[in-house]
């Protein structure tokens, strides 16, 4: 059993597929029945294939070939949300009140605004090395730095 709103087709999916027995509660939201979609499978670089849903249904007008792009430019915004839930710690609110969540929010977005400033010179002096691997800036430690207490 589970809440509204976490009923995804892919998780409604997964559950028949084992065989196992869910209930869940829907909003009664004047939603369609049914929808319109169009699967596109594209081949990432990776050799790694993904299978995107969209409405954009006609192919003429939008070949299954732009996808992979569209897939593409997506990357940075998942990046981005993976460091501010993970090493940022987004989720975790040091209050419960609406003002303190937002508060907490908008100071994590401050954080990496602050972050990317002070890294910037840094690794632009990176991306002029002529090296066998890029580099990059640690992050991680970046924001570390950032986040810990002064001496």
């Amino acid at each position: 059993m589970f809440d509204r709103n976490y009923a995804s087709y892919e998780l409604l999916a997964e559950l028949t597929q084992q065989q196992r027995a869910f209930a869940t509660a829907r909003a009664m939201l004047n939603l369609p029945k049914t929808l319109r979609v169009r699967f596109v499978r594209v081949r990432l670089d990776t050799g790694e294939w993904k299978v995107l849903v969209t409405s954009l249904l006609d192919e003429q007008l939008y070949p299954t070939a732009t996808f992979k792009a569209l897939y593409h430019l997506r990357w940075g915004i998942e990046t981005f949300y993976g460091i501010l839930k993970t090493r940022l710690e987004l989720e975790n609110f040091s209050g419960i009140s609406v003002e303190s969540v937002k508060q907490d929010f908008y100071a994590t977005l401050y954080l990496t605004g602050l972050e990317s400033i002070l890294t910037a010179d840094e690794q632009d002096s990176l991306n002029q090395r002529l090296t066998q691997h890029p580099q990059t800036v640690n992050r991680g430690v970046a924001f570390n730095i950032l986040t810990s207490s002064p001496p």
